[in-house]
């Protein structure tokens, strides 16, 4: 892991502490009873999600957590909520993509040992909502995974239908809080307010004019 990740992951952890201060004290303490806290879970979900990633940078969206059956039933929803944020917030801070959204259950186990928990990951397809769009003489594409593959093929993430695209034309994302876009190797280019972008990533601010072959929209966040 890489020291500018870890820089994001301990803002975001700090975060999702903040967020959960003193509102799960009891509970915590009664089933973590030990040096594992909600915030430790967090940094093993991120830890998880990390090592699920494939050479395309997509990583699993499902998480299993097992914790010991302590008697003091059901996790709160507001820490599954928080842990799901959390997870959507490290995959668009790293540039990750996710197929779907994030998916949190928890569930106690006879077998975990108080102090203990166990993660696992998986895929689990779904419908993401949108974080950007683009915008051209009426049209609006809805962005909604992160390494959003633009082109005229089918299976592209944003589909467009023109002669002058090419089938994968180029890719735009977030990470590290910045919008990114690249060309994926297009017969007719891609620009950002006029500025050719290659296979190198580009950074591009709401409200540029992204180019493809010439085709021109404006990039909006939701």
């Amino acid at each position: 892991m890489a020291a500018g990740s870890t820089l994001f992951d301990m803002r975001l952890v700090r975060e999702f502490e903040r967020r959960m201060d003193g509102l799960l004290e009891g509970w915590a303490s009664r089933v973590f009873s030990g040096p594992l806290h909600p915030t430790e879970l967090a940094t093993r979900l991120i830890r998880t999600a990390d090592l699920s990633l494939n050479a395309d940078l997509e990583c699993h969206n499902h998480f299993e957590i097992a914790i010991p059956d302590t008697g003091e039933g059901a996790a709160p929803h507001r820490l599954i909520d928080e842990l799901e944020r959390l997870v959507e917030e490290a995959a668009f801070e790293r540039g990750w993509r996710m197929n779907g959204p994030a998916d949190i259950d928890i569930r106690t186990d006879p077998s975990v040992r108080k102090g203990s928990v166990y993660v696992t990951s998986g895929l689990a397809r779904g419908q993401r909502p949108a974080w950007a769009v683009l915008r051209r003489e009426g049209e609006l594409a809805s962005i909604t995974v992160n390494r959003a593959v633009l082109g005229r093929e089918p299976e592209c993430d944003v589909v467009v239908d023109h002669d002058q695209i090419s089938r994968r034309h180029a890719m735009i994302w977030t990470e590290a809080g910045t919008v990114r876009v690249a060309d994926l190797g297009s017969s007719n280019g891609t620009s950002i307010d006029g500025t050719p972008v290659g296979a190198t990533a580009a950074e591009c601010e709401y409200g540029s004019v992204i180019r493809l072959a010439d085709l021109n929209y404006r990039l909006e966040a939701i």
